[in-house]
């Protein structure tokens, strides 16, 4: 696993919904985070689950959130803060990435 650690922010909303679908699962997991090409400003988070880290993961615990973050996806991640809204039109995860310089209107495609 790296050793470069991102400092990021889960707030308490994305905290209670990570550990509910990890609990609901009924096994141990990890929430994934990474970065990918693509989405309409170069760049997009993706967000899932897995049973286990791979060799070049980055492992988190924050406030008891298991959190896996691939090594190349860790730059992109720094300062950012992840909340998780829920609306009548549905709930999803809201990236707020301080070093983004564009995002999209649902803010999971942004630019550096």
């Amino acid at each position: 696993m790296s050793d470069s650690i991102p400092s990021f922010t889960l707030t308490a909303s994305a905290q209670a919904h990570i550990k509910d679908v990890i609990e609901k699962k009924g096994k141990k997991g990890f929430f994934r985070i990474s970065v990918s090409g693509g989405g309409c400003n170069g760049f997009q988070y993706q967000f899932s689950f897995a049973q286990a880290p791979q060799p070049e993961d980055v492992s988190l615990n924050i406030e008891g959130v298991p959190i896996l973050i691939d090594s190349l996806s860790v730059p992109f991640l720094e300062g950012l803060t992840l909340d998780y809204k829920h609306a009548m039109m549905g709930s999803a995860f809201q990236v707020t990435n301080p070093n983004a310089s564009t995002s999209c209107g649902c803010g999971n495609s942004f630019s550096i």
